[in-house]
């Protein structure tokens, strides 16, 4: 592959649990087991025939095959997710984007591992590339980003490749849920079926419907990526965060990408289209994003894995720790009560500024009792 070059145990879980009693961590959303389940929530979209994940943290739930709803046309795609005490999803919708045009579309969905023995619970999905129109980069600014050539073929304009061209791949998705984690890995794998190099530019785009705000590390409660409604921001290049954070009023989500090959965590370049995040995979900008040059290039039969981890947490300071485990971090306490009364003020943001730039370096959330405590970066 080139890059672009800059940059069975039973767990007896009471007494008289057998092996064969044991509850699975994925299958089917059935009539029997909807209720323990299908989340709560505006924004809550699993059905029965849909698919599970569960542990003792958090559930998630992915649509089926042929469901049609939100912002992308196909089933296979993470749908809802919340902590198993809450129940409450802010999540709309995971899906994977190629060339700002295409998706996938998973025309199957099965068990890989049901988790009973101890090991991740496990969903796949498989499908292949289709068309994405609810976001397709020509049609959000026609005037500027139109695909066109010269009478030789070359391409002419700001978008230099086509971003709904089929491409020769086939697309499988991996949800797994280890027991016991607070954390959900998607990952997609992308094969090249042609005899020939294929150019790939992978993205992951998040509808957040919720009641959520967005942070950015080192910049607060706003998003991280540039908006289409601001022409001169699009060419800038975006600053690095090694994670993305939606905070609601139960818990905080944190989104970390993944490049198979790279190490560490790369970041990510994300664009904010009509209230969706395009997290961008391998580029600064949208200006080195649309040249001719691809992101990556797969050679034939080559596997391309890229993809998220999604954690939750009571609040953006315990993703800021999940998110930088090898950053130096020290400990910090405190109560927030109502100065006049001194009455306990629970759910009360306490914002961790750097001295020195006024940044927001962390956030914690304080519980009933008003108490908060948390890791935040050192100095």
């Amino acid at each position: 592959m080139r890059f672009k070059s800059y940059g069975q145990i039973c767990v007896i879980l009471v007494a008289t649990l057998s092996c064969e009693d044991a509850l699975p961590g994925a299958g089917v959303i059935t009539p029997a087991n909807a209720a323990d389940l299908l989340l709560r929530g505006p924004v809550a979209s699993g059905q029965i025939g849909d698919y599970f994940l569960r542990n003792e943290q958090l559930i998630a739930i992915i649509q089926r095959p042929g469901r049609s709803f939100c912002a992308s046309p196909y089933g296979g795609n993470l749908i809802d997710v919340a902590t198993l005490a809450d129940k409450r999803d802010v999540l709309g919708e995971m899906i994977p984007v190629f060339q700002l045009g295409m998706t996938a579309n998973f025309s199957k969905v099965r068990v890989l591992q049901d988790g009973t023995g101890g090991e991740p619970a496990v969903l796949e999905a498989e499908g292949e590339d289709d068309l994405w129109d609810f976001i397709n980069i020509e049609s959000l600014a026609p005037s500027l980003f139109r695909y066109s050539t010269d009478e030789f073929g070359a391409p002419m304009g700001l978008l230099k490749f086509q971003p709904d061209a089929d491409l020769p791949i086939r697309i499988t998705a991996r949800y797994s849920l280890a027991s016991g984690a607070s954390e959900l890995q998607v990952r997609y794998f992308v094969e090249n079926l042609s005899t020939q190099d294929t150019g790939l530019r992978p993205a992951m785009a998040v509808d957040m419907r919720g009641e959520v705000e967005p942070y950015t590390p080192g910049v607060g409660f706003a998003d991280a990526g540039v908006s289409f409604s601001n022409f001169e921001q699009l060419f800038e290049p975006v600053p690095e965060t090694s994670f993305l954070g939606y905070q609601s009023d139960g818990y905080a989500m944190g989104l970390r990408g993944t490049i198979a090959g790279q190490s560490g965590h790369p970041p990510i370049f994300s664009l904010v289209v009509i209230g969706i995040g395009i997290f961008v995979f391998g580029e600064p900008s949208l200006f080195e994003l649309l040249d001719e040059t691809p992101s990556f290039v797969l050679r034939p039969h080559e596997v391309f894995e890229y993809g998220i981890d999604l954690a939750l947490r009571r609040d953006i300071g315990g993703l800021r720790a999940w998110a930088e485990p090898s950053a130096n971090f020290g400990a910090v306490q405190g109560h927030v009560r109502e100065a006049s009364t001194k009455k306990p003020i629970g759910d009360a943001r306490v914002a961790v500024l750097n001295p020195s730039t006024s940044a927001v370096e962390a956030v914690l959330v304080s519980d009933s009792d008003g108490s908060f405590s948390g890791k935040i970066p050192a100095g």
